[in-house]
């Protein structure tokens, strides 16, 4: 899906999650596709970018417990680099192998400290992401996504494909 145009205020429109109730559904649900999760009690959300054979991941916390960091606002979120563990980076790189992928970005819910990768539930894999959400910082010396995906990718396969 893509976000919502920006209000009269200049805010980025998003689609985000809520809550919904089953008492409340009726036959406007056969109008279109829905996706619909169980709700995961989280101690937070981590959105994992891989780029290749880098790995690139940030816990990111909405000060107000929001189901979705996405709705609130985002210059009130807290983001901190978190270690993947392994098993779960070695996942993210077979699921992108799977798809012919060089590039994905992850979300997660976290359900406690990060260490332990039964503390990781994946939500979803979005083949297109973006890094508009990143809170602003300095320049760093270390390569970034976008100045080696074309490096990384060109020894796969399906590199013709970016």
């Amino acid at each position: 899906m893509r976000g919502l145009p920006r209000d009269e205020e200049g805010h980025a429109g998003a689609i985000w999650a809520q809550r919904v109730y089953p008492e409340s559904f009726d036959d406007s649900l056969m109008v279109t596709a829905h996706l619909f999760q169980a709700e995961i009690p989280k101690t937070g959300d981590v959105r994992v970018t891989v780029v290749g054979r880098q790995v690139f991941a940030q816990q990111i916390a909405a000060p107000n417990g929001a189901l979705d960091w996405r709705r609130g606002d985002w210059g009130e979120l807290i983001h901190a680099p978190i270690t993947v563990p392994a098993p779960i980076e070695a996942a993210l790189h077979r699921y992108l192998a799977s798809f012919g992928l060089v590039f994905g970005c992850f979300d997660f819910a976290l359900t406690g400290d990060g260490d332990d990768p039964g503390h990781w539930t994946a939500i979803e894999c979005n083949p297109k992401g973006q890094w508009g959400w990143l809170p602003a910082r300095r320049p760093s010396r270390r390569r970034s996504p976008t100045s080696s995906i074309r490096k990384e990718a060109a020894g796969h396969d399906d590199a013709r494909r970016l």
